[in-house]
């Protein structure tokens, strides 16, 4: 995985300021990725994505994470670290892309989700309009003892096996870390969205970089490009001669 350069990350928030979060994932990832076909990286599965995400994030801003959190049951705020490394250990891609799975006299074809689902499921408002929309998509075709099945029919508790089964083939599609609160002692997982989190750091950093390319193209005239071919620690020296 190729780090993000300081004219990459300005160019990757221009492009993907915009768009939903499903789409600045992949204008992120085709830089650091070149030559990889963007139908290629569209129909990664999200965990996949992910994972590609999570490298691209330890090898542009560094292997640890810093956020905070608030308690959700004492709403005490958190300062809490998390190693990329840890997230990304043992991790495989899903093997095949389809799969059928047999409980209980119903076999399914299903498939795993990728980024064509999520921006399908983007334009719905409630979050389990969205959770519902990437089921219907996941699952291909439902038969009980070889005759067809509606979706609608599946039990409640078949369709918790079924999404939970879609889940486990695919760990890093949904994020979440361990966390507990000193103050109350509670105990939770907090959800990890990592290309919200990811694309405010690129936000931060490409404002950062064209500020530096303000001042030095001020102070001596020279070009955007120029200055952003320079590596951080040149373009500090010239900002500092100025001061």
């Amino acid at each position: 995985m190729a780090a993000l350069t300081p004219a990459e990350l300005v160019a990757v928030w221009e492009a993907g300021h915009k768009l939903p979060d499903c789409e600045k994932a992949l204008v992120a990832l085709a830089p650091a990725l070149p030559g990889t076909d963007p139908h290629h990286l569209r129909a990664l599965s999200i965990g996949a994505r992910n994972a590609h995400l999570l490298a691209l994030r330890r090898d542009t801003f560094g292997p640890v994470m810093r956020a905070f959190v608030k308690c959700p049951a004492c709403s005490e705020p958190l300062e809490f670290e998390q190693d990329i490394a840890e997230l990304l250990a043992g991790y495989r891609a899903p093997a095949a892309r389809e799969f059928t799975l047999h409980i209980d006299g119903h076999e399914l074809s299903c498939r795993m989700p990728d980024s064509s689902d999520l921006a399908a499921a983007s334009q719905l408002f409630f979050q389990e309009e969205v959770a519902e929309a990437l089921f219907e998509r996941s699952v291909l075709d439902v038969r009980l003892h070889g005759e067809a099945l509606p979706l609608t029919a599946l039990p409640h508790d078949l369709r918790l096996q079924v999404q939970a089964e879609i889940a486990g083939r695919d760990p890093l599609s949904q994020i979440a870390i361990p966390l507990g609160c000193a103050a109350c002692r509670h105990v939770w997982h907090a959800g990890l969205e990592i290309v919200a989190f990811f694309w405010t750091e690129i936000e931060r950093m490409a404002r950062a970089v064209l500020d530096d390319v303000v001042q030095l193209a001020r102070g001596y005239g020279w070009r955007e490009d120029d200055i952003l071919a320079m590596s951080p620690q040149r373009r500090q020296f010239y900002l500092e001669a100025m001061a």
